[in-house]
C-alpha cells in the first residue's frame, strides 16, 4: 500500500507539472494550425512506464520528489524488452542464414560459369588433337597427341581450371560443390595427366636425306617409324612395316 500511494503521489506530481507545461506551450503556439499542432502532438516522445522516483512527505506534512537517477523499468516493461530482443536475435539469425546461403550459392554459380567455359573450349581442343593424333602413324598416340598444337591449347586451358579452383579452395577455404565445376576439374585433370605423359614420349629425330629417292633407299634398312626429312622440298616421311614386314614410305608432312 505504502509502495502504491507513494508512486500515485508521483504521478500525480507529474501530471500536475505536465498540465501546467502543456498550458503554457498551448498559449504560446495558439497562432498556429491545429492540424499540424495535432500531428507534432502525435509524434511526440512519450516516455514508457516506470518509476522515476519516490515523494516523501516533509515535516510539514508536504510532498518532495526525490528522482531516481535512472527511470527504474516495471516488470512488465522489462519482460517485454527481452521478448524484442529474442525477436530482433531471431530476426538477425535469419538474415545471416540467407546470405550464408546466397553467398554459398554465388559461389556455385561462379564455379559453374567457369567450369562451363573451359568445358566448351577445351573439350573439342583435346577430341581434335586426338583425332589429329589417330590419322599419324608410327609412334605412340600419346605422344602424337602431345605434338598437336589444339592438344596443347587444350592443356593451357586445362590448367587455368584446375589453378581457379585451387585459388578458390584456399580463398573460400570450402570446395564450391557445383556439378559442372566438378566437371570441369575432372576434365581438366585428366587432360593434363595425358599431356603429361604423352609428353614424355619424345619423338624420333629426323634423319636428313637430299631427296624422296635417297630415302626410299635408305628405308629398307630402317625401323619401324624412321623419319626423314628431304632437303630439296623440306617434307617429312616415316617409314611404316606394314603386316608382311615390308617397309613403306609415308608422307607425315
Amino acid at each position: 500500500m505504502a509502495e502504491e500511494m507513494i508512486a500515485e503521489d508521483w504521478e500525480s506530481v507529474e501530471a500536475m507539472d505536465g498540465e501546467s507545461e502543456e498550458a503554457i506551450a498551448e498559449s504560446e503556439d495558439s497562432v498556429e494550425d491545429i492540424g499540424e499542432r495535432a500531428r507534432r502532438k502525435r509524434n511526440r516522445y512519450r516516455p514508457s512506464r516506470g518509476v522515476q522516483g519516490i515523494v516523501v512527505r516533509g515535516q510539514d506534512g508536504s510532498p518532495k520528489k526525490l528522482p531516481f537517477p535512472a527511470k527504474l523499468a516495471t516488470a512488465e516493461e522489462t519482460n517485454r524488452g527481452l521478448a524484442s530482443q529474442e525477436a530482433g536475435r531471431r530476426a538477425l539469425d535469419e538474415r545471416l542464414d540467407k546470405l550464408e546461403r546466397r553467398f554459398r550459392l554465388g559461389q556455385k554459380n561462379d564455379a559453374a560459369a567457369s567450369g562451363l567455359v573451359s568445358l566448351v573450349i577445351g573439350v573439342p581442343l583435346t577430341t581434335f588433337g586426338a583425332f589429329q593424333a589417330a590419322q599419324q602413324t608410327g609412334g605412340t598416340f600419346l605422344g602424337n597427341f602431345a605434338q598437336q598444337t589444339s592438344a596443347q591449347m587444350a592443356t593451357l586451358i586445362s590448367v587455368t581450371q584446375v589453378a581457379t579452383s585451387g585459388a578458390k579452395l584456399l580463398i573460400n577455404r570450402r570446395y564450391h560443390g557445383s556439378g559442372i565445376g566438378i566437371a570441369a576439374d575432372i576434365f581438366a585433370a585428366a587432360e593434363i595427366v595425358t599431356f603429361t605423359v604423352g609428353s614424355l614420349f619424345k619423338p624420333k629425330p629426323l634423319n636428313s636425306v637430299a631427296n624422296r629417292e635417297e630415302a626410299l633407299r635408305r628405308m629398307t634398312n630402317s625401323s619401324n617409324g624412321t623419319l626423314f626429312l628431304t632437303e630439296d622440298t623440306n617434307e617429312v616421311y616415316r617409314v611404316v612395316v606394314d603386316v608382311g614386314n615390308k617397309p613403306q614410305l609415308l608422307l607425315v608432312r
